[in-house]
Formats: C-alpha cells, sequence, structure tokens
C-alpha cells in the first residue's frame, strides 16, 4: 500500500516537473515578433506592435493626433491601456492601481436617523411639543432648535473665513516680500548646490589616479573586451529582420544642408540597404517614413545574461570600481 502510494506521488512530480520544463522550452523558443512603422511629416505618426503567442500577449503603442496611446492584452485580457477601454479581471486585478480594492459606496439607508442639536429624531418626528407662538408672531418650541443650529453653521462659517483670511494673509505676506529677498535666497540655494556639485568632483578628481589604474590594468583590458562582444552579440539579437525607410530632409541654407549631407554620407554603410536619404536645397523640411519587422527568442537572451553574471573580469572591475568610488 505505501510502495502504491509512493509511486503516485512520483508520477505526479515527475509530470509536475515535465509540464513545467516543456513550458520553459516552448517560452524561450517560441520568438517574440515586433514591427513599427513611423512617418513625418505635417503630421506625425506612430506605431509599435509586439507579440508573444505563448502567453497570448500583444502590446501596442501608437502616437497620433499628438496623443500617445497604448493597449496591452495578456491572456487575451485587456490589463493595461489608457484608452479609457474596459480592464479585464486579471488588469482589475494585477495590473491597475484602481484594483476595486476601495470599497464601494453603500447607498443611503432611507430609515437613517436625521441629528438635530446633538438630539437623535426619528423620521417621524415624536416628542416635540406643538410651536408656540409669541406675540411678535415668532415661534418657540421649535425655534430653539433651529436657532441653535443657525447659530452652529454661524460659527463654523466664520472659521472657515478666518481661516480664509489667515491663508489670503498668509500669502499677500509672501507676496508682499522685496524682489530682492526672493533673488536672493535662489541665488543662495543655487550656490549651496554648486557647491555641492564641486565637491563632488573634487572627490572624484582625489580618486582619479586609482580608478585610471583600474583602466590601464590587464582585467580591465579583457573585461572592456568582453562587454563589447557582448553588446555586439545583443545587438543582433535585437535587430530587425527588414527594415526600410524614406527621408527627405532640408535646412534654411543650402550650404548647410551640403554639409549635413557630407556628414550622413560618412555613415553610409550603415544605413545603404535600409534608407534613402534626399536633399531639400529650397526649403527647410523633414519628411520620411520608417518602418521594420523582426522577432527576439529568449534562449539567446538568457544564455548572454549568464555570461554576463558569470564573467570573473567583469565582476571584479566592477567591484573595484564600486569600492574606489564608495571609499
Amino acid at each position: 500500500m505505501i510502495l502504491t502510494v509512493l509511486k503516485i506521488i512520483g508520477i505526479v512530480i515527475l509530470a509536475v516537473l515535465g509540464l513545467l520544463l516543456l513550458l520553459a522550452v516552448v517560452l524561450l523558443t517560441v520568438p517574440i515578433h515586433y514591427r513599427f512603422d513611423g512617418s513625418c511629416g505635417e503630421e506625425i505618426y506612430g506605431e509599435a506592435v509586439v507579440n508573444w503567442n505563448p502567453l497570448l500577449l500583444k502590446a501596442t503603442v501608437r502616437f497620433r493626433d499628438k496623443k500617445p496611446e497604448y493597449m496591452v492584452k495578456l491572456l487575451g485580457g485587456l490589463v493595461l491601456t489608457n484608452t479609457g477601454k474596459k480592464l479585464s479581471w486579471l488588469g482589475r486585478r494585477f495590473f491597475s492601481s484602481d484594483d476595486g480594492g476601495q470599497e464601494k459606496k453603500k447607498p443611503p439607508d432611507k430609515k437613517a436617523k436625521q441629528k438635530v442639536t446633538g438630539v437623535v429624531i426619528d423620521d417621524t418626528i415624536e416628542g416635540l411639543e406643538e410651536p408656540k407662538y409669541r406675540e411678535d408672531g415668532e415661534t418657540g418650541g421649535k425655534s430653539g432648535i433651529s436657532g441653535r443650529a443657525e447659530e452652529r453653521v454661524d460659527s463654523s462659517g466664520g472659521t472657515e473665513k478666518k481661516k480664509r483670511r489667515a491663508d489670503s494673509s498668509g500669502r499677500t505676506e509672501e507676496e508682499k516680500e522685496p524682489l530682492f529677498s526672493r533673488i536672493g535666497k535662489k541665488r543662495k540655494a543655487f550656490s549651496e548646490k554648486w557647491n555641492h556639485f564641486l565637491e563632488k568632483l573634487k572627490d572624484v578628481g582625489k580618486k582619479k589616479d586609482a580608478l585610471l589604474k583600474v583602466y590601464h590594468s590587464p582585467r580591465f583590458a579583457v573585461a572592456k573586451k568582453d562587454a563589447i562582444s557582448y553588446i555586439r552579440v545583443l545587438l543582433n539579437i535585437l535587430k530587425p529582420r527588414h527594415l526600410q525607410g524614406n527621408v527627405q530632409f532640408g535646412l534654411s541654407d543650402p550650404a548647410a544642408t551640403g554639409q549635413a549631407l557630407g556628414l550622413l554620407s560618412l555613415a553610409l554603410p550603415l544605413y545603404d540597404d535600409y534608407l534613402v536619404i534626399s536633399p531639400d536645397f529650397e526649403q527647410a523640411c523633414l519628411r520620411g517614413n520608417l518602418s521594420g519587422d523582426g522577432k527576439i527568442r529568449l534562449f539567446p537572451v538568457v544564455k548572454l545574461v549568464l555570461k554576463v553574471i558569470f564573467n570573473k573580469n567583469l565582476i571584479k572591475v566592477t567591484k573595484k570600481v564600486q569600492t574606489i568610488i564608495e571609499a
């Protein structure tokens, strides 16, 4: 009996581990697809979309009519947006700041009791005497209650007026402060910040020799080489598969436009296969469009992150620089 139970527990554990392993493989191998499109002219328009099928994730960011819009869907439900659309349960529960945790206001009870001059009475006002009329026509019984209430209203109104007067007097005192005095205070605050900045620079200058020693060390050279190779690998992972664009620009001075075109021609090998740049020597303008798409797999990203984390040269150089700065 015990062996049977242990077998069942082992099978369940293996099944759970197998499902987790399958999920990890799917997440690491299924790529994240992205695409973007933008144009610049009389109006600026841009759109970027990211899709990841294992989690049914779709993120859309748009810029049109001078307003940014974003929508994020997870597991098919809307979880983040600024368009005013209704969020799904997942979005209200985990992603929204106004997640419904606030208690809803209860409707007022029809049988709620009213408070009059500290005495609680029911809707059917019982126990009050009939109003007695004086010779001048004023009532006696009920007027005492209403009079005291009016006195409290007047006193509360008086305190509010006093507060307003105090606030207004405080503002007027600040406004009445001489202009040169306010300028002097701002100048003093700026000088304090500037002196603090100079002290930091002096502190860095004192540590310059130690930092230069680390910079010229063989370990830093190796770490620098590794960091450059990691950046190249990351750019190769993130680069789009297709990229094309057309840019037309012009400056107010035709000579300046020609100089800018000469500078851009130096970087021609970088964008020759993707961008077409056309100068406009007649007017100042900037028009064009750019579009592209690509995909990112998480397995190379995780592999690169692990390499960075366990690189001994980067770890030792970073710790040494941090120790020098914090000393």
